[in-house]
């Protein structure tokens, strides 16, 4: 799951958030978060993520579109399981 941001929890606090994305981690769900912009709450973003290392911030649409293909590259997709072994 990938979670684009600008980083402002509304309209509830952004422990639901972090709460909401621990029981997805739970599922085995992977989260990456992107931050957009300048105010972003970082300690979120990163709690957010299945690891700190994925969270990232994007200063404009460049930056974003780059993330976009480190993400990709990251995204766990065994071949085995998911392309009928080729």
């Amino acid at each position: 799951m990938i979670v684009l941001t600008d980083g402002k929890a509304n309209p509830v606090g952004a422990d639901v958030a972090v709460a909401k994305a621990r029981a997805a981690k739970d599922s085995r769900i992977t989260i990456f978060t992107i931050g957009l912009g300048d105010e972003l709450d970082e300690w979120a973003l990163e709690a957010i993520a299945s690891k700190p290392a994925y969270f990232y911030r994007a200063s404009d649409a460049e930056a974003l579109k780059a993330l976009y293909v480190a993400i990709a590259v990251e995204i766990p997709c065994p071949a085995d399981r998911y392309w009928g072994g080729r």
